[in-house]
């Protein structure tokens, strides 16, 4: 009887691992088939979400700056990795690719830039992990996809005119729709509720250059305004004719801009962001006026970016900025 027992329980175990061994390769088999099956890169699979042995569907979407980042995450399905190439606090005027960025790049199924010469360094990344791998990445070149090229290959700001920016979800939006059709509903629905954010904002800033007493603004340091002054109506004396210039300010310029202020009456001496330079100091030492900050948002500090603060929540400070310089 113990024998029996013993020779039944092996004969069991035995049929037991082959049923086991037929259903893991049954598995594996499937496994593939699905994968090769998949709407978008396989090679990418490394770097999506696994789950319980199995690839989803995750669309890993890179994207060169700030704006772009956010704009994306706002209109995004849950189905979406996505990256930002430059790291928080690094001036994108300055920004050299790491061997990080080629990897995020190669990995990417989209690729998002501005275009336009804004950030040619995407072309020397694209060309520098292969033929076969560039053809497989959707790339969406926003300047390319608008009518907006004259005026960008002045000032490359374009997010800070606030109808750029509906402009330019729209085209994300469009394009994403296309390469992730399923989740097309997903991109037109959240798109729609951000742009109507978007334009709330855009009406609230109108209505305060309305009611404001005059419609010229000081800067000292660079200038990457110009397509906001331009939406609003507004005017602007500066230090700079725009944000890639790497000269020092004249001192010259530096005493226009103290006589205008003086002479106007003006209320407060403007810089941007991440500006390095003391000029918005000492015009506000020579002229005793307060120093206001306007977010030009091309790039976020990383206690901002950890902070999850947006676009929007970067313009509305705009906003309260202006109250105190137009009036």
């Amino acid at each position: 009887m113990i024998k029996k027992s013993f020779l039944d329980n092996k004969i069991f175990n035995f049929i037991l691992a082959v049923c086991c061994f037929a259903f893991v390769v049954c598995f594996s088999g499937c496994a593939r088939k699905n994968n090769n099956n998949n709407n978008f890169s396989s090679s990418n699979c490394g770097s999506m979400k696994q789950n319980d042995g199995e690839c989803d569907k995750k669309i890993n979407i890179a994207t060169t700056n700030f704006p772009l980042y956010d704009f994306l995450r706002q209109i995004v399905p849950d189905n979406v990795n996505l990256k930002m190439l430059m790291a928080p606090g690094v001036d994108s005027h300055s920004f050299e690719p790491t061997a990080e960025t080629v990897k995020l790049v190669e990995n990417s199924n989209v690729l998002v830039c501005l275009g336009g010469g804004a950030d040619s360094w995407v072309e020397n990344v694209l060309n520098s992990i292969g033929a076969e791998k560039k053809n497989k990445i959707n790339q969406i070149d926003i300047i390319q996809k608008s009518s907006q090229n004259t005026a960008a290959s002045i000032d490359s700001h374009v997010w800070t005119s606030l109808q750029k920016s509906i402009n330019i979800v729209r085209i994300l939006q469009d394009e994403l729709s296309k390469i992730d059709s399923e989740n097309a509903a997903i991109y037109s629905e959240k798109a729609e509720l951000f742009i109507s954010k978007l334009s709330s904002l855009k009406n609230r800033i109108e209505k305060v250059v309305a009611e404001g007493k005059r419609k010229v603004l000081v800067f000292a340091g660079k200038f990457p305004f110009k397509h906001f002054t331009d939406e609003f109506g507004l005017s602007a004396v500066t230090a700079f004719a725009n944000c890639s210039s790497k000269s020092e300010a004249l001192p010259s310029k530096v005493l226009e801009l103290v006589n205008f202020i003086k002479t106007n009456n003006v209320p407060m001496v403007l810089r941007s962001d991440f500006d390095e330079s003391n000029l918005a100091e000492v015009v506000s030492g020579e002229t005793n006026v307060k120093i206001g900050v306007l977010h030009a948002c091309h790039t976020v500090s990383a206690n901002d970016f950890a902070a999850g603060k947006t676009y929007l929540n970067f313009m509305e400070q705009n906003l309260e900025t202006l109250k105190e310089a137009l009036n």
